[in-house]
């Protein structure tokens, strides 16, 4: 869907116009209308294809219109304008955490200061702390906040670069005569942050150099890096997924060499030396031609290898024992412990979300609302959490076929206090407690009160565990052994948030936690229902971290997941 794309160049627009200083009205308009297309649950495109944006409240003609202009174009002139007004760097700026609008017009207008460099330069100097609202603290924070951004750029989450291979994998096929497009590299590793998105095809040799022509013509290249007979890398970038500048990798295979050029660039490339030392200590040759991936790895006597665990860590030594873990698969999922409803702030229905998980052939799934605390997501009040256990209870006489367990996703304050008290925690199926207000805090801060609530008989799962934003918010400075430690001593499993911006636990905490016995739940922290289908990216990051389904919990039939509740209520209290 369109809709987050749309949705982000309106609210552009009025940081731009904020910027600028232009009219506070307008400037607001544009963000209500942004607020309004991120409540849209379906797709923006099929309701403007029926005539049905003008039944939505807070669209008016103005933005109507111009949502028909990007869908027809790809842009909206409005916006295009607004950037040819201002240095290109502004908008560089503007993904700085803690550097809003007001503040970027600010030094702008008074330093001069446009970009990140020049940002980074008024920092170093303290020409940036003479200004109001500047103090060290902040100047401190802006840094750190500038090196994580230029060290993610040129970086995509998995699920953009699946959108851009996607782009250019239809352009590709619609130029050329292709049998198979293949995704390749570290989208086909499942990594959560990309710079290469790799494609693979199939296809007869002589049609390679038409292949290669369409390939580097491809609307968005910038630059050829490289570029042989049967391989090209280029720069590229498509505005309408991402402003990011990444690489972009094709490899052509005819049918004789498909599984030994999908193995390779789909590999690490630690994973392909370990191969080739193996082969070389058996006299074998690895480049030569095989029919399947799994023929490879059969000539070095080992079991087939998932792609997700092809990193070149010591996976081979785990074939070679026979320990090589059966890593978890999406059929595996039994349900989904983290969603939202419009109680908070989702934006489907609780019947749409249950039907949909009945499509999912899910058993069970809880509704885990915002806490009172989470202003910003309409946080329910004990009140009205007591009120939506009793819708839940009733949907249950509906559906039959699914279990929908009432939970909440409390938040958890900086002392580690609980957003309700223990009796109306006691009231709930699943309870997810997530850190959201104390996102600067110190180390020792950070594991005190995940320790603290972890000690919490209720408390089932620990949601989004270090609240990493990929590419944007860096993860809470924890002691993530000690955090994995107590998880499982007190029975507590930590979340592989699935969706493609968080990822958290990452793969890497996820195989400590495996490692220590402490259990994982996979969920989607769904606001609607499209987002359940998220699931997937959990699956992969708990792939990389060697997670079977004995070590997720919502891999586990319904009343082994009550028993797990049970057990830590029963042994806390």
């Amino acid at each position: 869907m369109i809709n987050s794309r749309i949705e982000q160049i309106f609210n552009q627009i009025a940081d731009l116009m904020e910027i600028l200083g232009q009219d506070s009205f307008v400037v607001n308009h544009y963000r209500k209308t942004a607020r309004t297309i991120h409540r849209i649950d379906a797709d923006i495109e099929q309701l403007a294809m029926f005539g049905q944006l003008k039944d939505l409240n807070g669209l008016g003609k103005a933005s109507i219109e111009k949502i028909f202009e990007f869908i027809d174009t790809g842009k909206i002139q409005k916006h295009q304008d607004l950037i040819a007004e201002i240095p290109f760097g502004i908008l560089d700026l503007l993904k700085v955490r803690g550097l809003g609008p007001k503040s970027i017009k600010l030094i702008y207008e008074k330093l001069n200061v446009y970009n990140l460099m020049g940002l980074k330069n008024a920092i170093a100097d303290g020409t940036l702390m003479r200004l109001p609202g500047f103090g060290k603290t902040k100047a401190q924070n802006l840094a750190k906040g500038i090196k994580f951004i230029v060290a993610t750029q040129g970086q995509l989450v998995i699920s953009k670069a699946i959108e851009m291979s996607n782009y250019i994998a239809d352009h590709l096929e619609s130029q050329t005569t292709i049998e198979k497009i293949i995704p390749a590299g570290q989208i086909r590793q499942g990594c959560d942050s990309i710079d290469t998105v790799s494609i693979v095809t199939l296809a007869n040799q002589q049609d390679f150099p038409k292949i290669i022509q369409a390939f580097i013509t491809c609307p968005g290249t910038r630059e050829i890096i490289s570029q042989s007979p049967a391989d090209v890398e280029i720069t590229f970038a498509n505005e309408n997924i991402s402003s990011k500048i990444i690489k972009a990798q094709l490899h052509l295979a005819t049918a004789d060499n498909l599984a030994n050029i999908e193995l390779i660039n789909s590999s690490t490339p630690e994973h392909i030396n370990q191969l080739r030392q193996l082969a070389k200590q058996n006299n074998i040759d690895l480049d030569q031609n095989a029919q399947t991936q799994q023929q490879i790895y059969q000539r070095l006597n080992l079991p087939y290898i998932e792609p997700s665990l092809r990193q070149g860590g010591n996976e081979i030594e785990l074939a070679q024992k026979g320990k090589l873990p059966k890593v978890v698969q999406l059929a595996d999922i039994k349900g989904d412990l983290h969603i939202h409803s419009p109680a908070s702030d989702g934006r489907t229905p609780i019947e749409q979300l249950v039907e949909t998980a009945i499509e999912r052939n899910y058993q069970y799934i809880a509704i885990t609302d915002h806490s009172h605390s989470s202003t910003i997501a309409n946080g329910l009040s004990a009140e009205r959490l007591l009120g939506n256990i009793e819708i839940v209870r009733k949907l249950n006489q509906k559906y039959p076929e699914i279990a929908i367990l009432a939970g909440t996703e409390v938040d958890i304050h900086i002392d580690g206090r609980l957003d309700y008290p223990d009796e109306i925690l006691a009231q709930l199926d699943f309870v997810v407690a997530s850190v959201h207000m104390t996102l600067d805090c110190k180390p020792s801060q950070a594991n005190k009160h995940l320790l603290k609530a972890m000690e919490n008989p209720y408390v089932n799962c620990i949601g989004h565990p270090t609240t990493r934003i990929i590419h944007a918010r860096p993860p809470l400075p924890l002691d993530i052994d000690r955090i994995i430690k107590q998880a499982a001593e007190t029975g507590t499993a930590l979340e592989i948030n699935s969706n493609p911006f968080r990822l958290d636990l990452k793969a890497s905490h996820g195989r400590l936690a495996v490692e220590a016995g402490a259990m994982l739940a996979i969920n989607t922290d769904a606001h609607s229902k499209a987002n359940l289908h998220l699931m997937k990216f959990g699956i992969l990051t708990a792939q990389r971290a060697h997670a079977t389904s004995a070590n997720i919990i919502n891999c586990q039939p319904l009343e082994t997941l009550k028993k797990f509740v049970q057990a830590k209520r029963d042994r806390m209290i």
